[in-house]
């Protein structure tokens, strides 16, 4: 405790910081990450990236995304007024550490983040199957679709996207738990730190008559089941397929 005192006091002075304490008005200065292993639906290609965020101190006029591999040297990778990054750099299997230094506009260093390391993933989650309703059903009129198929053994969760046929416009998306979910209703889950990735919610109603195209990501987390705590996932989605509104 006495030698972790003594540390903050002489960053003080010195006009820098402890990493993982503000600096001297530096403010707070977290950083958030999640690595995404995903299969594209177009050209089956695995993806990895690691997408990372942090909040702003008040005073911060510049980012350093910092990162190292094992015992290797750590290295600037990344530096913008943007409070974000997304490295595309690494490989399923790869280990990295990473931490965020804020700069005034001075170019001195305000306050930088715990290090936080990630293992990307390697992509093992299956493709979901048996999704229903399927080959442009027609629905009754006024009829809300349940959206179902069949359990992936190593799924987490169930990533669902319905779009209109005709222009690609979300129609409606949420994350579960569950093999099976309701159009229109509340999402199960959220993630709430990178929502922008897997946006649920309803953006538009069903079009009737018109083909509405719908899809089911299967995503194996690295570990625990909440949303906003993993800080690895795998992503595998299935064939596209679709229905019509009836009337």
């Amino acid at each position: 405790m006495k030698r972790l005192l003594i540390a903050s006091v002489l960053a003080l002075v010195a006009g820098c910081s402890v990493p993982g304490m503000g600096g001297a008005g530096g403010g707070a200065l977290a950083l958030d990450l999640l690595a995404v292993t995903a299969v594209d639906a177009v050209t089956g290609k695995v993806n990895a990236k690691v997408h990372l965020h942090w909040t702003t101190p008040p005073n911060a006029r510049l980012f350093e995304v910092v990162r190292k591999f094992g015992d290797q040297k750590a290295a600037v990778v990344y530096s913008s007024q943007n409070p974000n990054w997304t490295d595309d750099t690494l490989e399923a299997g790869q280990n990295a550490t990473y931490s965020v230094r804020a700069l005034s506009a001075e170019s001195k260093t305000l306050t930088v983040t715990d290090e936080k390391a990630v293992t990307v993933l390697k992509n093992e989650v299956a493709k979901p199957t048996g999704l229903k309703p399927a080959d442009s059903a027609r629905l009754g009129v006024g009829e809300t679709p349940m959206l179902s198929w069949e359990p992936v053994s190593n799924a987490t969760w169930y990533f669902v996207r319905v779009v209109r046929g005709d222009n690609d416009q979300q129609v409606y998306a949420a994350l579960t738990r569950n093999t099976s979910v309701k159009l229109g209703e509340a999402s199960p889950l959220k993630f709430e730190k990178f929502g922008d990735l897997y946006p649920t919610g309803g953006e538009a109603g069903l079009a009737r008559g018109v083909l509405h195209e719908w899809s089911v990501s299967a995503i194996r987390a690295a570990s625990g089941d909440d949303p906003n705590r993993v800080t690895a996932i795998d992503v595998t989605p299935s064939v596209m397929q679709g229905f019509i509104p009836g009337g």
